[in-house]
């Protein structure tokens, strides 16, 4: 049996995600606004095919039109990431240089998903979507691309960090006397 509009809607709520859906009834699309340690994400999450294709995208993610100076270098991080990522690819449209992130499955008519493959789905989705766009933003902005890059590479805590954790970021990068300082390069996204 395929995934049905109900099934997606179940599948979110298990995982505590709030979401708006299209109210048509033969668009079974859901919207989630998602916040990551490099900005906020527009998530589009569609069943498509009678319910045979499940689909993650972004929506608003970044543009890098034609025209752009580091469009070049933009198109090789994006190379890069398609190359060592599984699940999220990236996408870019040259007919208006929308930049978009998308994650897709296969769902046999005689299959389903399990909540155990939507929360992977989901989370290994959700992290490329946030590295990629700090990697993707940071070309764009300077000319040079930073690469795959461990946190304390970064020059300190994720932007988007609450206070809070932040400042626990910060006493942890901070050598203390008596203590072991603490690898930075151990911490990977």
């Amino acid at each position: 049996m395929a995934l049905t509009r109900d099934d997606v809607a179940a599948l979110l709520e298990a995982e505590g995600l709030n979401y708006f859906v299209d109210p048509r009834p033969d668009k079974p699309r859901f919207m989630l606004p998602m916040r990551g340690m490099f900005g906020q994400y527009q998530i589009v999450v569609l069943l498509e095919l009678d319910g045979t294709f499940l689909q993650w995208r972004t929506a608003g993610y970044l543009f890098c039109p034609m025209e752009h100076d580091h469009l070049l270098l933009v198109l090789q991080a994006i190379g890069h990431f398609n190359f060592v990522r599984r699940f999220a690819k990236i996408g870019w449209d040259a007919s208006d240089g929308e930049i978009v992130v998308y994650g897709d499955m296969w769902v046999e008519r005689d299959g389903t998903v399990t909540q155990q493959q939507f929360s992977r789905m989901m989370r290994n989705y959700l992290t490329c979507v946030d590295t990629a766009h700090d990697r993707l933003r940071r070309t764009m902005e300077t000319g040079t691309d930073p690469g795959d890059l461990a946190f304390g590479d970064r020059g300190g805590a994720p932007p988007a960090l609450p206070a809070a954790l932040r400042e626990l970021w910060e006493r942890l990068r901070t050598d203390r006397p008596g203590e072991e300082a603490v690898d930075e390069d151990a911490i990977v996204v």
